[in-house]
This record gives C-alpha cells, structure tokens and sequence, in this order.
C-alpha cells in the first residue's frame, strides 16, 4: 500500500512512501497544475497540457499517461497508459475517497487516513508502473487541493 504523506504544515511537498519504506518525493508547483516527481533518482513531469487540455505524465519527453476530465461538474478522470483506458472516480463528493476501474470494475482505491490526518493512503495495482501509480495519486490531489482552495475562497 502507497502512503502519501506531507512534508510538513506549510509545506506542499509529499512523501510517498510503501509499507514505511520512503519511495519518492513529489513537489506540486504553486501557481499552476503541475508537479515534479523525483522517484529512484529521475525526474517526472506532470503537468495540465493547456487550459482545457490533458494531465500529462512525462518522462525524458515521452508521455507515459494521459487523463482527460469528460466533466467540469463531476470529479472523474479517464486515464489512458499505453493503450489501455482506466477510469478514476470519486466516490462522494463530502469525503476523500476515490476508486480506479477498468471496464467499470474497481481494481484499486485511494482513501484519507482520517479528518484530522493528512496522509492518503493508496491500493493500485501493482501491475501498473510505479510512475503511473503516482500520478493517479496527484490527479486526486489536484481535486483535493481545488477543494481546500474553494472553502478558502467562500469563507
């Protein structure tokens, strides 16, 4: 199981470790959608193509995946990783929950730890790239982050 932990309090870096054993850092950049991946030793990127366009996971300027948001209204991504299409879907939209399927059948989850915890904890196949485990990972907490951004803004 993927644990994503944040560095700090005020810091917007995580940890992403497995089993307790420290994988890989991820650095969101602070004023656009996107994010660095430093994972054994290499550098990803993963970025919103555009305005509108793809979330995009890049390495040494290949693209190992792609997601599309169908919807502005709902909290759901179609992912495609070397062909193959997954979707990425929140599970209610009054907590942090999601699920990964495959032809409409659940084969992982990503799931807060608790209210006052800050650490995701995630189960994805391990048959999927650690990179592309990742960044189903950051595409939850682009949504986490737009949450948190707009509870800010209303109050």
């Amino acid at each position: 199981m993927l644990q994503c932990t944040p560095t700090g309090w005020l810091e917007a870096s995580y940890q992403i470790s497995e089993d307790g054993r420290p994988l890989a850092i991820l650095k969101p950049a602070a004023w656009r959608e996107a994010a660095t991946l430093t994972l054994d030793g290499a550098d990803y990127r993963l970025y919103r193509r555009g305005w509108r366009g793809p979330f995009v996971l890049e390495h040494n300027g290949a693209t190992l995946a792609e997601a599309r948001k169908p919807s502005a209204w709902r909290d759901q991504f179609e992912i495609s990783i070397a062909g193959e299409r997954l979707s990425l879907r929140r599970e209610s939209p009054w907590r942090y929950g999601w699920r990964l399927e495959r032809d409409g059948q659940p084969i992982g989850v990503l799931r807060s730890t608790g209210f006052w915890k800050r650490t995701i904890e995630a189960e994805l196949p391990e048959q999927l790239p650690l990179a592309v485990r990742l960044f189903v990972l950051w595409l939850t907490l682009l949504v986490k982050r737009r949450d948190e951004i707009t509870v800010i803004a209303a109050s």
